[in-house]
């Protein structure tokens, strides 16, 4: 039970709260966003990637029915509970400085 537990927090939160998601990844998405330039430019284009990283580790790992996944889809690599949490808390506080900014 406990590392069912784990293993569940280790999860995207869409899978966790069981939210709907797409039946296929784009992609696609996010191309061009180096056309941007610059420093938002580069992080834009860093979010994108990861975020379809995840897209597409999540349609491989957690198969919905009748949908195959992206051809060369891979599994994200399983991060420690430590290293999760220190990411958690890293993305918290840049949301925090971009509200703050705007």
């Amino acid at each position: 039970k406990a590392a069912a537990d784990a293993e569940q927090r280790r999860q995207a939160a869409v899978i966790q709260r069981g939210l709907p998601r797409p039946m296929q990844v784009n992609t696609a998405y996010g191309m061009g966003a180096e056309k941007r330039g610059g420093l938002k430019g580069e992080a834009q284009r860093l979010v994108q990637e990861e975020m379809l990283a995840m897209l597409q580790s999540d349609a491989l790992v957690h198969r919905l029915p009748g949908v195959d996944p992206p051809p060369g889809a891979q599994p994200l690599p399983k991060l420690a509970d430590d290293l999760m949490a220190e990411a958690r808390k890293l993305v918290a506080s840049e949301l925090a400085a971009v509200k703050e900014a705007a």
